[in-house]
């Protein structure tokens, strides 16, 4: 009759006998990345290792970016936990094992404390040995060994918990060591393909911050993330949580194993509706991938495609057989492209209201906007007056009333893109990122408002506060410095001149007339240099940050701060370009058509040497053919547009002409055979 206790003392010292080597040799790995390395002092001329040796706590070591302590971490439980319970795949070891008297609970309580034991001897050794290594050199404090100790453990306790329990499900050796690695990232790997599903299908969807959520399944990325974001290592609550969970997942492996038919092993997996899952897992793995990659070149077969070759693999892999054609194999084939046309329906149809989902302005702390050009580069303003707020909320929607054209996705000429970031009262965010047409948003009467409102105009409280030459720092004479973007004449602007200079950047400020819907090539660049007085550096910097543009402090003189500026002026800054023209300075656009012209090149060189900030309409010649028709142009992108290059890809730059000048200028990649015929005809009398 079987005793009922939970641990056998003889099995646990068993256990580590014979599988003691596994244990030595990742203690071993411990060893040689990190004592190893401070006993022969190379870590001091490694830049991963060097600031352990610094005095502080938070070392590259001990954050776990070390890579012997990573790889030890995931590979190790794994691999103990395949070891001690191995027998459960062998016929002769399963029946000799369970005839013994030691029931079901004893069994798995110890063969699971007896392999985390060889998981965590070698972590105390390795903490042991660094604390005694770190004593002389003073390069570790007792809080940072003592956290690395804890993080360490936690890591390994639920990369081994996981890893048993894909032991308990499996009855091969093969099957169980590549399900322990496949269950630890099984939910990262589940999130990332939902993420995909919604960046393919919902219009607004953001995921620039996927992978920080995604660390949080578990706490051997978690640590990887901590390290390499400067956040140090995880947090003492943090792996309270995962030991929890870890305690969880090793209960449920233990109430499957008391249900496990002894008699299934040698099948990949022992549970019927482990297979079914597995089966739907990889289905549901390559469908997703084929999908995402190729279904914007053949649409929903992409799918399709995919979820037949998963299908296959995973049936084969899951049943071990060849043998496909059953009721069995039908009945999870109905099942599974139910759920994937479930899944993707979902999606697709946005059964959610994900997309049409507008925060009321009421319930709105605060919303950064993400897109708005001024002067010279891309900026996030926040907006939080009520007015404001209201005008985001009916950009939102008239956004989501005006999706874009497809083609347009690769015309950024002509698109805009914006991310919207709402702080709503009761604590949650909500993020939408959009790409729309350029001329839409130029249109939009809520955008228009946004230019003008207080949080945009207040902008130029440090460029309306400047006195004149009170506060301009002469450099070389020099107070102002101008430069046309389509020329190399610069001329100096100083004295009353000067100062309607300065009164015409201030007024285009004022009127958002600086802030333009896209970033669209400079005519001109402006550059000033001020001195002012301030206590610190950081009130100086606070002061010049509110200027538009680029902002520089260059130095300290002993008694003031000098800040450098940079004003790039484009087609709508109508009271600077006006006093250019009175001054004399710079070329005088000459009257042109508004639209896109296209040039193809035979050779990246040959496009190098053409430049479109001219005021006139190229033509095309031999080595360059131009495409002044839009719908020789639009025809162009959307039959040849090639995200790789080949043979048969050639240049094609851009320009985006306003009143004869090009305001924006970017290249793509064109496959010339792939044109309609009459196309390529016209394109191959210039380009071969």
């Amino acid at each position: 009759m079987k005793k009922n206790k939970f641990f056998s003392g003889a099995l646990f010292a068993e256990n580590l006998r014979r599988f003691w080597p596994v244990s030595a040799v990742g203690l071993f790995i411990y060893f040689l990345s990190g004592p190893f390395l401070i006993l022969t002092k190379s870590v001091r001329d490694n830049y991963m290792y060097g600031s352990v040796l610094n005095g502080t706590a938070g070392g590259a070591m001990l954050n776990n970016l070390n890579f012997g302590f990573l790889f030890v971490h995931l590979v190790l439980p794994v691999v103990a936990a395949v070891c001690v319970f191995s027998y459960l795949n062998r016929v002769g070891s399963v029946a000799a094992l369970h005839s013994m008297p030691l029931s079901r609970r004893t069994l798995f309580v110890t063969n699971y404390l007896s392999g985390l034991a060889l998981c965590v001897l070698p972590i105390v050794i390795n903490w042991a040995l660094l604390s005694l290594c770190g004593a002389g050199l003073k390069a570790f404090t007792a809080r940072a060994l003592g956290m690395w100790l804890l993080v360490s453990f936690t890591i390994a306790l639920f990369v081994f918990s996981v890893a048993v329990l894909a032991c308990i499900v499996s009855g091969n050796t093969v099957i169980a060591t590549l399900t322990g690695f496949a269950f630890n990232f099984l939910v990262a790997a589940v999130w990332v393909c939902m993420y995909g599903y919604a960046e393919s299908f919902l219009y607004g969807f953001e995921a620039s911050d996927i992978f920080p959520q995604i660390t949080l399944t578990n706490p051997w990325m978690r640590a990887i993330y901590c390290g390499f974001t400067y956040e140090g290592t995880l947090r003492a609550w943090h792996c309270l949580v995962y030991i929890a969970v870890a305690i969880v997942i090793a209960a449920v492996a233990d109430i499957l194993y008391h249900v496990r038919k002894l008699e299934r092993c040698g099948d990949s997996y022992v549970f019927g509706w482990m297979q079914t899952i597995i089966g739907f897992l990889f289905a549901f793995a390559f469908s997703t991938m084929t999908g995402l990659v190729l279904f914007r070149g053949i649409g929903v077969w992409a799918y399709v495609i995919g979820f037949a070759i998963g299908f296959v693999l995973g049936q084969m892999i899951s049943l071990k057989t060849f043998h496909l054609f059953s009721r069995k194999t039908l009945r999870n084939l109905i099942i599974f492209a139910v759920l994937m046309a479930l899944i993707i329906g979902c999606f697709a149809l946005d059964v959610f209201g994900f997309e049409k989902k507008v925060p009321d302005p009421q319930n709105v702390q605060s919303v950064s906007v993400e897109g708005i050009w001024t002067g010279s580069g891309y900026r996030a303003v926040t907006f939080k007056t009520e007015p404001s707020i209201e005008n985001v909320a009916a950009f939102h929607r008239e956004i989501l009333e005006q999706r874009p054209d497809e083609v347009y996705e690769i015309m950024p000429a002509r698109h805009s893109h914006f991310t919207l970031r709402y702080d709503l009262k009761n604590g949650t965010k909500l993020t939408r990122q959009y790409s729309v047409e350029s001329e839409f948003v130029a249109r939009c009467e809520s955008f228009t408002k946004l230019l003008q409102s207080e949080e945009m105009t207040g902008s130029i409280t440090g460029l309306a506060s400047i006195q004149g030459e009170k506060d301009f720092y002469a450099t070389r004479d020099f107070p102002f410095s101008l430069t046309a973007s389509d020329a190399s004449d610069s001329r100096s602007f100083s004295g009353a001149e000067g100062q309607d200079l300065l009164n015409a950047l201030i007024n285009d400020a004022r009127y958002g007339r600086m802030t333009t819907v896209w970033a669209r090539q400079s005519l001109y660049s402006v550059e000033m240099t001020v001195r002012r007085e301030f206590s610190d550096k950081a009130a100086a910097q606070e002061y010049f940050s509110s200027f538009y543009g680029f902002v520089n402090i260059d130095s300290y003189d002993g008694q003031a701060f000098i800040g450098r500026f940079s004003f790039q002026i484009n087609g709508d800054c109508k009271e600077t370009l006006e006093f250019f023209e009175k001054a004399g300075f710079g070329v005088t656009a000459a009257p042109g058509t508004d639209q896109l012209i296209g040039v193809i090149f035979g050779s990246e060189e040959a496009e190098g040497n053409h430049i479109f900030s001219l005021d006139y309409i190229p033509q095309s010649e031999e080595g360059m053919a131009v495409l002044s028709s839009s719908d020789m142009l639009r025809a162009a992108v959307e039959a040849g547009y090639s995200g790789k290059v080949s043979e048969s890809c050639r240049w094609m730059s851009v320009c985006d002409t306003q009143g004869g000048r090009c305001v924006s200028n970017y290249t793509m990649f064109i496959d010339i055979e792939k044109l309609p015929a009459d196309l390529k005809a016209a394109v191959e009398q210039y380009v071969k």
